[in-house]
């Protein structure tokens, strides 16, 4: 019963997103097309959910691939070239991040630092060879990612290859049983990714009709350095899911009380502390991509950047709260949230 509530939410989540795109198209005009895609996909979703036909993993899988196909149409060529070259780095990302996890249990957070200093060092040297010097273009800018998520695996997994590595990986000790059940809780996390997709795509084009390229650049030079300080969000919700996750496991009550309180207490202090420099420093990050203070596109980029350093604690808390929930087995609160937090509150005041 709970598996058929949570397989109907997660359709009808996809299905309002899909709407508002829809809605979004014909009112800007976009392509004639699109529309008619959308709504027989839609359908088919609530079709497969209402026979109960293929089975529920299969049904998973198509809803995810739904969900991606539905922003497929504002892809451009160069924009799938990226995306071609981008995917060769994928699983090296994704393994790569599970061992992450793995080394900060085992107190090897040096590693770590290790892998993202090779990573960034990698993909900048790269990126001159590939794009400046090869004159590779969107193709070698992609290429140039995957190869410093390559590196970043290797420097990671090579701890495990040494004596003093307390966990070992094994194949044939793989409980394959349980794909599944990995996939059902990894969904909120596609889900959100999707919706941030479709929230881009619906924010440039609004973007462009509405400001210009003055709005497009602003909005460009903010989302290239709002991730620095979204990390630390991101970074504490991910610790948040993994210790939670252990404790758990262990019913360790007293534990996921201690941490929650850590989180919600000291962590949240620090994440004030941080919007407070974002917003003390946002005139010198307007000033790194517009000199000229008089200008419609460094007004525009000075608000984005002072309206993020106060949602910067509201994003950690966001954050923790939805990383906590979503170890404790919340499924569907979290399917909804990662709409909302997604798309929604970007893409409905618009």
């Amino acid at each position: 019963m709970n598996q058929k509530r949570n397989e109907r939410f997660i359709i009808f989540l996809v299905s309002i997103t899909c709407i508002v795109i829809t809605a979004e198209s014909v009112i800007m005009g976009w392509e004639f097309w699109v529309p008619p895609l959308i709504l027989m996909g839609t359908v088919a979703l609530w079709i497969m959910d209402i026979t109960g036909s293929p089975e529920y993993k299969a049904r998973q899988i198509a809803y995810l691939l739904y969900a991606m196909l539905v922003v497929y149409e504002a892809l451009k060529p160069a924009l799938i070239n990226y995306i071609i070259g981008y995917s060769f780095g994928i699983l090296p990302m994704l393994l790569a991040q599970q061992i992450a996890a793995f080394l900060q249990l085992e107190r090897q957070d040096r590693i770590g630092y290790y892998g993202i200093a090779g990573m960034i060092i990698t993909n900048v040297i790269m990126d001159i060879l590939l794009v400046a010097v090869l004159k590779l273009g969107v193709w070698g800018l992609a290429l140039a990612t995957s190869l410093s998520n390559l590196v970043y695996f290797f420097i990671l997994a090579a701890y495990y290859f040494t004596p003093g590595a307390k966990l070992h990986y094994s194949i044939k000790k793989a409980l394959w049983k349980d794909l599944g059940w990995l996939i059902v809780i990894g969904i909120p996390g596609a889900l959100l990714e999707f919706c941030l997709s479709a929230r881009g795509i619906v924010i440039n084009r609004l973007l462009l009709k509405y400001s210009g390229s003055d709005g497009l650049s602003a909005m460009a030079s903010f989302s290239m350095v709002s991730g620095i300080f979204l990390a630390y969000c991101l970074g504490n919700g991910a610790i948040i899911r993994m210790l939670v996750s252990v404790f758990v496991g262990e019913e360790d009550k007293n534990s996921i009380k201690e941490i929650m309180k850590i989180a919600m207490t000291r962590g949240l202090a620090i994440s004030a502390l941080l919007s407070v420099i974002v917003a003390l420093v946002s005139p010198l990050l307007t000033g790194i991509f517009f000199d000229d203070p008089s200008s419609n596109v460094y007004h525009l980029a000075y608000q984005l950047f002072v309206i993020y350093a106060f949602c910067i604690p509201l994003v950690y808390i966001c954050q923790v709260l939805t990383n906590y929930l979503q170890a404790m087995g919340h499924v569907i609160f979290v399917n909804i949230q990662s709409v909302f937090d997604g798309f929604f509150p970007w893409s409905s005041p618009l």
